[in-house]
């Protein structure tokens, strides 16, 4: 955070540099997408929304269908399934933090409780999915919102501003440095992931034709790019 000359404070310039992003093409389509949305109804051919890991025009093919199939889900609850199909709010489950302010002085106690069950549950989620042929330990799972906030921990953990990681793709919202039309842009996983930590992101580019394995070429070619890319 910076003085100017009248004293008074400005944003600080990791708000304000490049690194943010608004200014690729994925928020250029957001953009639009806020202008011109599409709608079945009133708005036939608006933009439809495509950059995110989410879905809304196909919630209610999706909840008809596993209302047919419950087998197919171990999860699915009618009543439950909007509150856990779309994203939820930022700033925090509204039940969650009402049980929290109604237990006063117990929030703690409370909170220590919620999450040493949520990590058993996990646990038991997760050995379930697989047979329950793997068991895992709840002391060693550590919840993250997403993939961006568990790799963030990662590096802040083991790179210094500068360092390059390799993570292999595709990943949200699509590949990093794509080219098209001999444009390259990022996509928003880069952006989330350099804008506080200062490490940079380099694909380990993964394809269908061998069914995304990571192939000892594709981890050389990220290598030999990330070495050019390092500031340290």
């Amino acid at each position: 955070m910076k003085l100017n000359n009248n004293g008074k404070t400005k944003v600080s310039e990791k708000a304000t540099n490049s690194a943010h992003g608004e200014d690729s093409p994925y928020f250029a389509g957001w953009d639009e997408y806020r202008r011109n949305p599409y709608d079945p109804l009133h708005n036939s051919s608006g933009v439809i929304q495509m950059g995110l890991a989410e879905n809304m025009l196909s919630f209610d093919l999706l909840e008809e269908w596993l209302l047919k199939h419950p087998e197919a889900s171990m999860t699915f609850k009618q009543d439950l399934f909007k509150e856990v199909a779309f994203y939820q709010d930022y700033r925090g489950l509204p039940d969650f933090k009402k049980v929290i302010s109604e237990n006063g002085s117990n929030n703690l106690t409370l909170f220590r409780q919620i999450r040493l069950w949520d990590l058993y549950a996990m646990a038991n989620f997760m050995a379930a999915l697989r047979g329950n042929r793997v068991k895992f330990e709840p002391e060693r799972i550590v919840n993250t919102a997403g993939a961006t906030a568990a790799n963030e921990v990662l590096m802040f953990c083991l790179a210094d501003p500068g360092d390059v990681f390799l993570v292999p793709s595709p990943y949200y919202a699509g590949i990093n440095n794509l080219i098209a039309k001999n444009i390259a842009f990022e996509c928003r996983f880069d952006r989330d992931l350099r804008w506080r930590t200062g490490v940079e992101v380099v694909p380990i580019h993964c394809y269908s034709s061998n069914n995304f394995k990571i192939t000892k070429s594709a981890v050389e070619s990220a290598y030999n790019e990330a070495q050019k890319r390092r500031k340290n």
